[in-house]
């Protein structure tokens, strides 16, 4: 059976669980991390784009899959520097992430965003895959594939924020198959 194919290593081994992106503290990043994506269906995919949503599993976080979805993306949303934050995506794997990372300044750009309404937050809003992460075309990955399709995420913690604890979310990919 065909199947899509998460890593942290060019053709490596399937992440088989969910990823912990460890702590940081307020004002500063987790450490970035890459993340390849391949598949093995026959022919290539298409539309392929990436979202946040709450998550629908077990639920492992401080307060509830709602309200650690909501935080996130409305850090994402803030106005003041001191509030803003949140789920940071960097695709410009080609151009060895030297694209500027998501900022209160610069929140989107053609190869970064940072998940907020509207950008990244829904399947509806779901932000499609660049040309910058090895698509041949934007939002389409080949089958196989070495190098595979790859971008960066990290997570950016508010200045002010006054609560301490895990926040969990999952980052989906949408995609269209024809066989």
């Amino acid at each position: 059976m065909a199947e899509i194919i998460w890593s942290l290593t060019n053709a490596g081994p399937a992440i088989t669980e969910e990823y912990d992106h460890g702590s940081a503290t307020n004002g500063a990043s987790t450490p970035s991390k890459e993340f390849y994506l391949r598949h093995t269906y026959l022919n290539p995919i298409t539309n392929a784009s990436l979202f946040t949503r709450l998550v629908t599993g077990t639920y492992g976080g401080a307060k509830n899959a709602q309200d650690d979805y909501d935080e996130i993306v409305g850090w994402g949303d803030e106005t003041d520097v001191d509030d803003f934050g949140g789920l940071a995506v960097n695709m410009d794997a080609l151009g060895s992430y030297a694209t500027a990372w998501p900022s209160y300044l610069v929140p989107t750009a053609t190869e970064a965003y940072m998940v907020a309404t509207g950008r990244g937050d829904s399947e509806l809003n779901a932000r499609v895959l660049t040309t910058q992460t090895g698509c041949p075309t934007e939002g389409q990955v080949l089958n196989g594939g070495s190098p595979n399709v790859r971008f960066k995420v990290r997570f950016d913690i508010p200045n002010n924020e006054g609560v301490l604890g895990i926040r969990q979310v999952e980052q989906v990919l949408r995609y269209d198959y024809t066989s």
